[in-house]
């Protein structure tokens, strides 16, 4: 059983903060009733690096001008317009909870675009529209 939980500079921590510095996370007392004996335990930070949680991830939402009451939801999750993108920039979690996930939108600017021409519709059978009115053909 677990007695107490505590934060390193605490009496009782104070020994084990000296020796561990500030990857000590805290310190705790176990208690085994049968053996009756009492075993202080360390949690210790052994790896940092960073991490964005899932639900935290920031998507695009497609939310048109005219959906009033949509636009008023997204600003009360949080969400934000962006301008240059045309589309609510919202967290993720934020945005499937207001059933949104079928308007989330891939960042355009991060895929890689390729320009691919398209074949020609003219033809002898088709020619090219006129451009000005009353050219003979």
């Amino acid at each position: 059983m677990v007695g107490s939980c505590l934060k390193p500079g605490r009496k009782g921590t104070r020994k084990l903060l000296r020796e561990f510095g500030p990857r000590l996370v805290c310190v705790r007392y176990r208690y085994d009733e049968r053996k009756r004996t009492r075993m202080k335990t360390v949690e210790l930070v052994v790896e940092e690096v960073p991490w964005i949680p899932g639900s935290a991830r920031r998507v695009f939402v497609d939310v048109k001008y005219g959906e009033v009451r949509l636009r008023a939801a997204m600003r009360n999750a949080g969400g934000r317009w962006s301008p240059e993108k045309r589309l609510w920039e919202i967290r993720y979690d934020r945005a499937v909870k207001l059933g949104l996930s079928r308007r989330i939108r891939i960042d355009a600017s991060s895929l890689e675009t390729t320009t691919r021409k398209l074949p020609s519709a003219e033809t002898e059978e088709h020619p090219p529209a006129e451009t000005s009115p009353g050219t003979p053909s």
